[in-house]
């Protein structure tokens, strides 16, 4: 049979996320961490971005799309659930999370990991912008979890493995870990899936930088 291989970085969180898709799925696989714009990568990638995929013939480019394809190729728990509104629900948080909140977050923490200041210190100008949109972001997660065990469908779909990376880092940050500790309902639950088997197999030895 066919190896499925992940490539990309460990600490990407688009990588992140579909190696715990994987992961809460059963699924077997190798993990390549190659990072953006290197051969394997713009070979299935046009604009050699990561995660890209290799399954056999099979080659992917975009989270989302090698999520799908995992989900629908391999036994065990569905990524996205088989119920029309439960699976649109799900999709809706993918979307949100991915295409609204991470590139605010991305921006926030990209300021502390990868500064483009001259003395390689955080930049705390670029900290000060991006922060109101990491607020922005945990208010609307605080909001949809209050009473909630995952974002949609009550059970564990792809939308939590999009988020949970997310979380690692704001949390691990000075500024946003502050707004995230006042927020009870995102703090209970990242506490509880943090302990997932997926996300601690998969979490990188060493953040960005």
């Amino acid at each position: 049979m066919a190896e499925l291989e992940i490539i990309g970085g460990a600490q990407s969180t688009f990588v992140w996320s579909v190696r715990i898709g994987a992961e809460e799925k059963g699924v077997a696989y190798v993990h390549r961490p190659v990072s953006p714009h290197e051969a394997p990568v713009t070979a299935i990638h046009p604009y050699g971005l990561i995660p890209v995929m290799r399954h056999g013939e099979v080659t992917l480019a975009e989270s989302r799309a090698i999520a799908g394809y995992i989900d629908d190729s391999f036994e065990g728990p569905p990524l996205f659930p088989r119920d029309i509104k439960a699976r649109a629900e799900s999709e809706q948080w993918v979307s949100l999370v991915n295409n609204v909140m991470q590139p605010h977050l991305r921006r926030y923490a990209f300021a502390h990991f990868f500064p483009k200041t001259a003395d390689g210190k955080a930049d705390q100008a670029e900290i000060a912008a991006s922060l109101p949109g990491v607020s922005r972001s945990l208010a609307v997660l605080e909001e949809r979890l209050a009473g909630r065990q995952t974002l949609a469908n009550g059970t564990f779909t792809y939308a939590d493995a999009c988020v949970l990376p997310q979380l690692h880092y704001i949390e691990s940050l000075p500024e946003s870990g502050v707004v995230m500790a006042g927020c009870k309902a995102v703090r209970a639950y990242f506490e509880r899936h943090r302990e997932r088997p997926s996300f601690r197999r998969t979490t990188p030895a060493t953040p960005p930088g």
